[in-house]
């Protein structure tokens, strides 16, 4: 979408743009150092975070960079002169979503050709050009569609066979689980209609996960019955135009979910919760504390330093070799206290190297590993018969009338549900929370008490010898 007037502006000639764009691989061998003259030479700004497109930032062996027209900003991890990994993040977070094999970075385009075309030269003639409140001068690219208001409808008669109407469906908020079956009737209603008429219908999701929950829930044989194309974008309401036959559908139609965009962080709106989130964790670190960083590992805290021209804070942070690590303030969040188990000090990680990589990498699988463990336990939990205790007898109900002090109401809460779990044959997964002298051990004694009553024996472990003698005697 442009301006009348900059269809004559000066422009690279067409193709140029892509032979200007460099090739990034994973797994390629690729000079730091030149890269870098290439980003800058093409008009890239350095910054400490990148923000926005035609931003790039260095830390170490990590280059970050947003190309001009790419979607998502690129984290390029390299080791010596090879690139270790290519990943997409989040600007809000500055963390990596995603693993990439490859992507193109577009630079300047040669001097020689920067003026050799203009921008009416990029027009195909395949494209669809539609003025709105415009006139262009008589070309070889004119307007197949004229948009304008206050013209005399006596002069030339209005088509709108290529008019855009709102879905007929609708759109409802998600909440409203009442009308979800009514709705998707009325879905596969309307579309098995459209497709008798030879309309094309194509529906678009946020997610892969939305999309197979719309095959669940509609059937992948009538999908492939009905010749639905599936596909991922970014769509929040669907449209249908009619002289064409078409309809374009949303997740949002079926699931009652919209898209919302999320504010950049970064910028001046979030100066105030960057500062906090500093302010918290230089309260936390003194110098000569050990701490880590997300992307370089585990380093030695030197103090806070003012840098630049523009006198920026920045912490200050010591590898192996001698090598500093500048954070500024927007990265805070990045960088956390180490907390190590066995009283060992580990050593300072190298800059750049790929120890940190597959250490964290390690534990990352580990942390998976366990996760899996844990959910493998609880399917046995919930397979494996337990013991069904007895209901409460008349020693039940006098051991606790002898109790000195009124139940409060959360006890009196808790305990039922906790008898509740002993006398059913799924075995109990239940923690008791609460702050000392709330009564979880009156709640526990008359769970132990149940047991008993029950022909089991009752253990009770405590952490120190000193709770263990109080509870003895008490």
């Amino acid at each position: 979408m442009l301006c009348a007037g900059s269809l004559e502006e000066s422009a690279p000639a067409p193709g140029e743009l892509a032979a200007s764009g460099k090739k990034l691989r994973s797994g390629m061998k690729l000079d730091v150092e030149a890269l870098l003259a290439d980003i800058v030479d093409a008009g890239y700004e350095r910054v400490p975070v990148v923000a926005e497109r035609g931003h790039f930032a260095r830390r170490g062996g990590i280059v970050d960079i947003f190309p001009w027209m790419a979607e998502e900003p690129l984290r390029l991890e390299f080791l010596d002169e090879k690139i270790e990994s290519l990943r997409a993040f989040d600007i809000h977070t500055q963390t990596s979503v995603r693993q990439i094999n490859s992507a193109t970075l577009l630079l300047r385009q040669s001097a020689s050709g920067s003026d050799a075309a203009k921008v009416k030269d990029h027009i195909r003639t395949s494209d669809l050009i539609i003025a709105i409140e415009c006139e262009l001068e008589s070309g070889s690219s004119l307007p197949h569609v004229f948009i304008t208001s206050g013209a005399d409808p006596r002069e030339v008669q209005e088509d709108f066979t290529t008019a855009m109407f709102e879905n007929p469906l609708g759109v409802f908020e998600a909440g409203d689980f009442v009308l979800h079956e009514a709705r998707r009737a009325r879905f596969a209603k309307q579309v098995e209609e459209w497709r008798r008429d030879g309309w094309r219908v194509t529906m678009f999701f946020h997610n892969e996960g939305e999309r197979e929950r719309f095959e669940e829930l509609i059937g992948a044989e009538w999908i492939k019955q009905n010749a639905i194309e599936l596909a991922s974008g970014l769509l929040h309401r669907g449209f249908t135009v009619p002289g064409a036959k078409l309809a374009v559908l949303t997740g949002a139609e079926i699931f009652g979910r919209h898209q919302h965009t999320r504010r950049v962080r970064g910028t001046k709106l979030d100066e105030a919760q960057v500062l906090r989130q500093a302010r918290d964790l230089l309260r936390e670190m003194k110098e000569g504390d050990l701490v880590v960083h997300a992307d370089c590992g585990i380093g030695k805290f030197i103090g806070v330093e003012v840098r630049g021209a523009s006198r920026e804070e920045v912490l200050v942070i010591q590898y192996a070799d001698a090598a500093k690590l500048f954070v500024p303030v927007a990265q805070a969040h990045l960088v956390s206290r180490y907390v190590g188990t066995g009283g060992r000090t580990p050593p300072l990680n190298k800059i750049g190297d790929a120890r940190w990589s597959r250490t964290r990498a390690n534990a990352e699988r580990s942390v998976e590993e366990f996760a899996a463990k844990m959910l493998s336990t609880q399917a046995q939990r919930q397979t494996v018969k337990g013991f069904s205790h007895t209901p409460d007898n008349k020693w039940q109900i006098e051991f606790e009338q002898s109790f000195l002090y009124r139940e409060t109401t959360d006890q009196l809460r808790c305990t039922e549900e906790i008898k509740r779990d002993m006398e059913t044959e799924k075995p109990m997964d239940r923690l008791l929370c609460g702050d000392v002298g709330f009564g979880k051990t009156e709640v526990a004694i008359r769970a132990a008490f149940k047991a008993v009553m029950s022909g089991r024996q009752v253990a009770v472990l405590v952490p120190t010898t000193v709770l263990a003698q109080q509870h003895w005697h008490t």
